[in-house]
């Protein structure tokens, strides 16, 4: 009976170490992911097609909010609305994927390269 005890509170720290660490091995991997510019392992923690709804629907607000109530009731609030959102959301769409943000550290790199600062593991 003892030895089940110890067994189911071995079995009980171990889940809970898991339960509990879990989140500190997921923001380790991103920043590592981030630190080695290595947009495939990115993927694996990031939901991308969820970060790029959010970032629409908040794209919107924002859009709808500084356009104020009298520019969003005229025509041509509409036009630049319609225009702001179709060039907002293909921004996002652009961006936020594994390749875009692969391309945004990659240009972190030349713009260092650019700037002749580069570091030993820059490159």
């Amino acid at each position: 009976m003892k030895k089940l005890i110890a067994v189911l509170i071995l079995l009980l720290l171990a889940a809970s170490a898991w339960w509990f660490g879990g989140p500190y091995l997921t923001v380790h991997g991103l920043s590592t992911a981030i630190e080695e510019r290595d947009s495939a392992r990115l993927a694996r923690y990031v939901d991308f097609p969820r970060v790029r709804s959010s970032l629409h629907a908040q794209l919107n607000d924002y859009l709808v909010r500084q356009a104020g109530p009298d520019i969003a009731g005229s025509p041509f609030g509409a036009l630049l609305y319609g225009l702001g959102d179709q060039l907002g959301g293909a921004a996002v769409d652009t961006l936020v994927t594994p390749m875009g943000i692969g391309a945004m550290l990659q240009g972190h790199v030349l713009w260092k390269r650019g700037r002749n600062e580069l570091q030993g593991g820059d490159a």
